[in-house]
């Protein structure tokens, strides 16, 4: 059973607004997660790395440092709170149904993003 959202609220289960905030306030894990959202199953770092690089035009020499960072800090991250899953031996990320449940803010971030 996917894990919901909750507000720490001792009669339920699931994944604390606060934390969930906190993931969502970066923008790379944010990008991650629509990434993982749009695709059909998992995702290599290096294909994530080179969509971000790609993504906010920086050079694809980047995207090596992009799945450095993915792989150390927001992947880990992510799936600690059980809104993905990630495999570092085989460097793979791939979406839990959990993910679904973050759409709307996903998509209230990007239209502040945009203003």
């Amino acid at each position: 059973m996917p894990r919901q959202l909750s507000h720490n609220r001792p009669d339920r289960e699931g994944l604390p607004v606060e934390s969930l905030l906190d993931a969502l306030k970066n923008d790379q894990r944010r990008a991650v997660l629509r990434l993982l959202t749009a695709s059909d199953g998992a995702m290599g770092v290096q294909k994530l790395a080179d969509e971000l690089a790609i993504g906010t035009a920086l050079p694809i020499h980047d995207s090596d440092r992009i799945a450095a960072e993915l792989h150390h800090n927001h992947l880990p991250r992510l799936d600690s709170l059980g809104i993905i899953t990630y495999d570092p031996a085989a460097n793979v990320a791939e979406s839990l149904d959990t993910i679904e449940e973050l759409t709307p803010f996903l998509e209230f971030l990007a239209v502040k993003r945009d203003e």
